[in-house]
């Protein structure tokens, strides 16, 4: 059976008040392992769902791809969950601002609420 090698994807449903999120989250996997579709190995594929969508678990299966992630590998986040606008604490207006437990606490020094990571690109 054919497999994408270089796919890597990590999908976030924070449920909660989302229910739907998990069920989005595992959704994409099954698009994404599908063997008609796009292949990727299902062990490199990982889910955080509930409990474990916080930032400590995402954090951690960033970490743990920072050993096996080349320069010619694919890499998919998938966020099914809130986002915000930053409007106080420093924070810039209008900065958005994800929270992967799916609440908005009133300090944006929260653990629950970060700064939404910026997307960049390395040409070797």
């Amino acid at each position: 059976m054919p497999s994408f090698t270089h796919g890597h994807a990590l999908r976030i449903g924070v449920g909660g008040d989302l229910p739907n999120t998990v069920t989005n989250a595992q959704e994409v996997a099954k698009l994404l392992t599908d063997p008609e579709g796009c292949v990727y190995p299902p062990d490199q594929v990982a889910c955080l769902t509930g409990g474990a969508a916080r930032w400590e678990g995402v954090l951690a299966a960033l970490d743990a791809w920072a050993n096996r992630i080349t320069l010619q590998d694919t890499v998919i986040v998938y966020l099914s969950g809130h986002v915000y606008q930053g409007e106080s604490g420093g924070i810039d207006p209008g900065t958005p601002l994800l929270s992967p437990t799916g609440r908005l606490r009133s300090s944006v020094t929260s653990p629950d609420l970060h700064p939404r990571p910026r997307v960049s690109s390395t040409d070797g």
